[in-house]
């Protein structure tokens, strides 16, 4: 009698805890660090996977994991929160926020 080993093919970025939990549940895995670009291109997807977790499910918990994503993003481009924050503050005084709800229907030009 064999027994079958099913292996589930991930090639994401997952959260920095899940190779502890994992050994914690006695599960094989395999794993690597990602750095320099492809950090950043697995960020990129990370985002846009989160984003779409949250369009699907608009609730605070799917909102902190983006919140989370983007903190790593800002670090892997070489930035810093205050940088982001500072940024945010030029912009929002010269254009505003996205406080009052505006949507733009069309130009005339």
């Amino acid at each position: 009698m064999t027994t079958c080993i099913h292996r589930l093919h991930y090639d994401k970025l997952v959260r920095d805890k899940i190779p502890e939990i994992l050994s914690q549940q006695n599960k094989k895995y395999k794993c690597h660090i990602a750095t320099g670009d492809e950090l950043r291109e697995m960020l990129r997807e990370k985002v846009l996977e989160e984003i779409g977790i949250y369009m699907s499910d608009p609730c605070l918990e799917e909102l902190a994991d983006v919140y989370e994503v983007l903190e790593a993003v800002v670090r892997a481009e070489g930035y810093t929160l205050t940088d982001i924050e500072e940024y945010r503050i030029e912009k929002r005084l010269a254009k505003g926020g996205f406080r009052q709800g505006i949507i733009l229907e069309h130009v005339e030009e």
